[in-house]
């Protein structure tokens, strides 16, 4: 069973999820954005998202955040509800390895040096959410413990380690094969017949990690939706019927992650996606993929209409606040809220090949 920060067990089901941090991260903010540009999607995934919590979490009696320059640090969970602020952070990863499984070897030990740099930057800034990108997607979780348990969990530089209560993952479309000869090359296999880009399936997929619980049940997940399907969509000119048939909008994927803070909730869109350079339809897709999420949480139900989630229901958000981060079209590792964040509450932190970003959310 999952366990608390005191060590003892839940009743949340027992199930994990994978949790890679990469080798490099990167990220631009992106902050109070105004919710009126471009989107994401998908096609039929096997496997569902999990959430697990972690025997070493530092769950609502321990998270002590260190990092904030103004007022008292937030001892728990519980005391940044008190306060109406979440932290949420996200960074972009990146590997070298050629399989999820070559990702775990490469972190195992924990002497990574680069991850531990990136550990090191997150125990600072304490983030009570962290949405990861670039994650490759191997279904076994080994990552996610390597990644919690051996880095973030460990103390570095002088930082005290943070090892997070839940995390949450699901398959992505990077690499995994569409079954058509996409790249007319006479051959079906390989990157350019693939639903996303990657080199392997899965290479290029996403984390939530979170302080507070995450409630699965109502996670949203959008990796089925067609880039076809969306109105007024810049598919290329010449696109095939069998491209418009099967390819997804995200070449990753795109999920709706309700995070509970004591009676509120905030809905974290984690948005990954595989590269802008993807073959010619790169520059298109970004554009769909941004407005795709406008539409999603526009006021305007009606601009939602066409939006149907892997579950097939239709519409768009459904809540109070949310929150954006990852990969929305702007670039990697973005956060943008539905509502204006002040200067002050939008920090980076950059060191050598790492740079974590940040946002101070008032609850409301």
């Amino acid at each position: 069973m999952p366990f608390d920060g005191s060590g003892a067990k839940t009743g949340r089901s027992p199930l994990c999820a994978v949790v890679p941090f990469g080798l490099a991260a990167s990220l631009l903010l992106m902050a109070g954005a105004d919710p009126s540009h471009a989107g994401h999607g998908g096609l039929a995934h096997s496997d569902g998202g999990t959430v697990s919590a972690h025997p070493d979490a530092q769950g609502p009696a321990q998270s002590e955040r260190t990092s904030r320059d103004e007022g008292p640090a937030a001892d728990s969970t519980a005391e940044v509800a008190a306060d109406g602020v979440l932290r949420v952070a996200a960074a972009r990863t990146s590997f070298d390895a050629e399989s999820a499984a070559e990702a775990g070897d490469e972190l195992e030990g924990g002497e990574d040096e680069t991850m531990r740099e990136t550990a090191a930057l997150v125990q600072q800034a304490r983030p009570d959410v962290l949405v990861i990108t670039g994650v490759p997607y191997d279904g076994t979780h080994r990552l996610a413990e390597v990644m919690n348990s051996q880095y973030l969990a460990v103390d570095q530089q002088g930082q005290e380690g943070l090892a997070y209560a839940y995390m949450y993952t699901a398959p992505t479309n990077s690499g995994v094969d569409s079954g058509a000869d996409l790249d007319g090359d006479g051959f079906i296999g390989g990157e350019g017949d693939a639903l996303g880009e990657g080199d392997y399936a899965g290479q290029y997929g996403m984390v939530v990690l979170s302080l507070a619980p995450i409630d699965e049940d109502e996670v949203r997940t959008f990796q089925d939706f067609l880039w076809d399907d969306m109105p007024g969509n810049v598919m290329p000119d010449g696109s095939s019927s069998v491209e418009r048939s099967v390819l997804p909008l995200y070449g990753a994927t795109l999920w709706d992650v309700p995070i509970t803070v004591e009676d509120r909730t905030l809905h974290v869109i984690a948005a990954a996606r595989a590269s802008a350079g993807f073959s010619d339809r790169g520059p298109a897709l970004m554009v769909d993929q941004r407005r795709f999420i406008d539409d999603y949480v526009s006021e305007e139900e009606s601009d939602a209409e066409y939006i149907y989630d892997d579950e097939g229901d239709r519409g768009g958000f459904d809540g109070e606040q949310w929150i954006v981060a990852g990969d929305d079209g702007l670039g990697a590792g973005t956060i943008r809220s539905h509502s204006e964040l002040p200067e002050e509450d939008a920090s980076t932190e950059t060191e050598a090949e790492t740079r974590l970003t940040w946002a101070d959310l008032r609850l409301d």
